[in-house]
């Protein structure tokens, strides 16, 4: 069997077998001629290696290749390093690329080594990932010269680590960051186009105790600089010069941040400002002393705080970014959060932990200027809100957010959408359009540090528009029953008894964390679960449960109508094992346009002394409400309104509001038009009775008595007093003769229609328009009449004696007229004749006259 004779050759080509080409083997056989060039490159790469090695990047630099396609092997970035080292080739073509420290070493002769390579690491710039903060002032003492072998270094501060990671994002549009500890000193710039994998959360980025504060540990490039801090000249110069990223992805990779140590607002995690099309997948975030992860316009949200930056979000704001399968813990301030962004997707994310450094740590933030934001699958722990879609004061509202099978557990308020309002109440909000779907607050509580405010499950204010549908609070009667996230590793930030912020030591763990006011444990306890506040419009909260849930007021409340609350839908609502508070609970200026059906209500502890449905008074429930299919078990009452309460055990009630008074004279005309009206109807009276409550606390009524639906007021014994009625044969009557008015002289009808009686009719019937019209009629004309409604007619007519003696009426009369007069007619009024007039029946008449005649006039009176 024959061998190859293996010459040490580079061959740029290897040749293709053609299908024309004879199997022909041996030595210079065409068949064999690929192999034997195969053969020739890995001799030659194997003397390259053999004959050719060095130990760091620095040494390669001194290494002058002398033939074209040289190759050498580096061992390590560094001496004694394994890491960043790999293959190099010389390349005699290039004479001008520069040397980047990474993928292309310039000899001090000007050869180029370029690397060869499949993927970039940030070790083949230089980055050390040894846990160890290794800068250029320990081998550098001038700037200009470090820059030399870092072009990136902006200071001798540097970190290794961090010029590593920079330069290859610079010169890779894929850029892998392999498992170790890197320290940063400043923010990592991610170019346009450009991915930083990690291999997991074992690739973990660190900062440095000199970060300037504000510095966030990963930006895009355009957004390289910092916001905090500065003025607002400063601030519009660092906005104008962002001309913004794209397509950015950055993955698989643990940010630690210094807010346990710093024990200050420091920076965020992520934060992407004014970047379209970005991928944020598997990052871990923790201790970052501002935002875990910030989706941001260019002004990174300061548009609220500076007059002169309004409206830059609409030409410089983050868009289209998603955010999946990432992890945030003991954050500064919010967890995952956007500003004046637009079309943002969370998707299996999960934050935890908010530090209690400050006094609003939110898991999820949609905030200020955000629009189409969807936040999918998400859970958050242990925070002051789980979850909120809010603006500050003088910023412009989030609008058209989703959250769908969203889970807030042990947090301060598990939902909050948050319009924060500086318009008067009663006007329509600006913030709108929100939908929750699946959503589940579970054991809110208190935060230590963060015990001003009362906790929630859903707290809804100042917002327009709020579609939410399968919401479930979970309350601590259910403590135990429902398995939840186990929080013994919980260490926040804490208050010592002298008042300094401090960290909570292993030694402490579990950490209960209880709030104490005055002796009593407060940590769980709340006046409601769920508040629907001021200039709250068009809510509808469609299927919700409340199981185990405590309270002292209401499950279920919504401020007043005079508050701007109108418009609220409650349908299907189901309370279980509720404890201390009424189920549904209005002001005594109940919302307007009020709509709740589908209740029930049922509890295994003492509710007998609470209703249902509580309103502060019935005659303030009128501003058109409606509530239906309410019922329950163990409650005391249905319905309480005021003093008026209605047993579960006698009636199902229906309520419906028909507005304003003035809008029902037709039911009554006894209530005034400053009042206006609840209509009751019980249905499970044996003889059906209807009321109308007025705001003067009397009872108008209809009750069912005999043939007739009568109307009326209740005495105050109780005594019903009806006063007119509509009879079974469709007429309206009043209850006693002579004794009502239609109508007010003050209040007039403005048209009554009746049938036409008979023209002879003379009974008691209204005569209407028609039958008027048609006793009067006339023709006017020369030859003309007219006939009265008394029956008279009076007929007149213009005549020449030239064509006869006799002349018939312009209209036949009933009988002989009662009289005919004629007289000549002429222009000047001579030659004056007498004329008499004969022979009168009821079509005709004749005359006589002593001389000849011509035009005359004749008047007739009669019937």
């Amino acid at each position: 069997m024959g061998h190859f004779d293996k010459n040490a050759k580079w061959h740029d080509k290897i040749y293709q077998i053609e299908r024309t080409d004879p199997v022909v083997g041996g030595e210079g056989g065409i068949s064999n001629q690929a192999p034997m060039e195969l053969a020739d490159r890995t001799e030659w790469l194997k003397q390259q290696i053999e004959l050719q090695q060095c130990n760091s990047i620095e040494e390669l630099r001194t290494i002058e290749p002398t033939q074209d396609k040289q190759m050498i092997y580096v061992k390590g970035y560094y001496t004694n390093s394994i890491k960043g080292g790999g293959y190099f080739v010389a390349d005699f073509a290039d004479t001008a690329t520069a040397d980047n420290g990474g993928t292309v070493i310039v000899t001090n002769g000007g050869k180029r080594w370029l690397r060869v390579y499949s993927e970039v690491s940030v070790f083949d710039f230089g980055a050390m990932g040894d846990g160890i903060a290794r800068r250029l002032n320990a081998d550098f003492n001038d700037l200009l010269q470090a820059q030399k072998r870092y072009p990136t270094a902006r200071a001798l501060t540097d970190t290794y680590d961090l010029l590593g990671i920079e330069a290859a994002l610079i010169f890779s549009r894929e850029v892998r960051l392999p498992k170790g500890q890197y320290f940063i000193n400043r923010s990592i710039p991610v170019p346009s186009d450009t991915a930083l994998v990690g291999d997991g959360w074992t690739s973990q980025i660190n900062c440095t105790d000199d970060m300037p504060r504000y510095a966030h540990m990963i930006v895009n490039a355009q957004g390289d600089y910092i916001v905090g801090g500065k003025t607002d000249e400063q601030v519009v110069e660092l906005i104008n010069g962002n001309q913004g990223n794209k397509n950015i992805t950055i993955k698989n990779l643990y940010l630690r941040g210094d807010l346990d140590s710093k024990l200050q607002m420091t920076r965020s995690g992520v934060c992407l400002k004014h970047v379209s099309g970005a991928v944020i997948e598997r990052v871990k975030t923790a201790w970052t002393g501002f935002h875990g992860i910030d989706i941001a316009d260019a002004s990174e949200g300061h548009i609220s705080d500076m007059a002169n930056l309004a409206g830059t979000w609409e030409t410089k704001p983050s868009d289209n970014i998603l955010v999946a399968d990432c992890f945030v813990e003991y954050h500064g301030d919010d967890g995952y959060t956007t500003h004046y962004s637009t079309d943002i997707t969370f998707k299996h994310c999960y934050a935890r932990y908010g530090a209690q450094s400050f006094s609003a740590e939110n898991g999820f933030e949609v905030d200020d200027g955000s629009r189409n934001v969807v936040l999918d699958n998400c859970i958050a722990v242990r925070e002051q809100c789980g979850f909120v879609v809010k603006r500050h004061d003088g910023a412009k509202p989030s609008s058209s957010a989703q959250l769908n099978n969203c889970i807030a557990q042990f947090c301060g308020y598990g939902f909050w959408l948050y319009g924060a309002q500086t318009i008067k109440k009663g006007q329509y909000s600006e913030a709108y359009g929100v939908e929750l779907n699946n959503c589940i607050s579970i054991f809110t509580r208190k935060q230590e540090r963060i015990n001003q405010r009362a906790i929630r499950d859903l707290l809804i204010q100042d917002f327009t528009g709020v579609s939410i549908n399968n919401f479930t609070a979970i309350g601590w009667h259910l403590d135990g029953q429902i398995k939840c996230v186990d929080l013994s590793d919980y260490q926040p930030l804490y208050t010592t008894a002298g008042g300094i912020l401090a960290k909570v030591t292993d030694e402490m763990l579990p950490y209960a964390g209880r709030v104490i006011n005055n002796g009593i444990d407060e940590t769980t306890k709340t006046t409601v679960n769920v508040l629907i506040g001021e200039n709250c419009r068009n809510i509808a909260i469609n299927n919700m449960q409340l199981l185990g849930c405590q309270a002292t007021q209401a499950h279920i409340y919504m401020l007043s109508s005079a508050e701007g609350v109108r418009g609220i839908s409650l349908q299907n609502v189901q309370a279980v094992d509720c404890s201390g508070a009424n189920v549904i609970g209005v002001p005594s200026d109940c919302p307007t346009d009020l709509r709740v059906s589908g209740v029930y209500a049922e509890s295994k502890f003492d509710v007998s002394q609470y209703a249902i449905f509580v309103g502060s008074a019935a005659t303030n429930l009128i501003k058109r409400t409606d509530l239906d299919s309410v019922s329950g078990q163990n409650y005391g009452h249905i319905y309480k309104f005021g003093t008026m309460m209605l047993s579960a055990k006698s009636y199902r009630q229906h309520l419906s509001v028909m507005g304003a008074a003035s809008n029902t004279q037709a039911v009554s005309e006894l209530i005034s038009t400053s009042h206006t009206a609840l209509w009751q109807e019980y249905r499970n009276f044996s003889d059906s009775l209807m009321r109308v409550t007025s705001t003067n606390n009397s009872m108008r009524h209809l009750v069912k008595d005999g043939l007739a639906l009568w109307l009326g007021h209740f005495d105050s014994d109780g005594t019903q007093q009806p006063k007119c009625g509509l009879h079974s044969n469709g007429n309206f009557i009043p209850y006693s003769n002579k004794a009502h008015s239609l109508g007010q002289p003050t209040n007039l009808w403005e048209a009554v229609y009746v049938d036409t009686p008979a023209e002879n009719d003379k009974s008691k019937k209204v005569a209407n328009t028609e039958w008027v019209k048609n006793l009067t009629s006339s023709h006017l004309a020369n030859n003309g009449w007219t006939k009265q409604a008394d029956g008279s007619i009076l007929q007149w007519g213009r005549y020449d004696a030239k064509h006869g003696t006799t002349f018939n009426y312009p209209i036949a009369f009933n009988s002989t007229p009662f009289v005919v007069q004629c007289a000549d007619r002429n222009h000047d009024g001579s030659q004056v004749h007498n004329i008499t007039v004969t022979g009168e029946t009821n079509t005709q008449f004749s005359i006589i006259a002593n001389n000849a005649i011509g035009a005359f006039t004749m008047i007739a009176i009669g019937r």
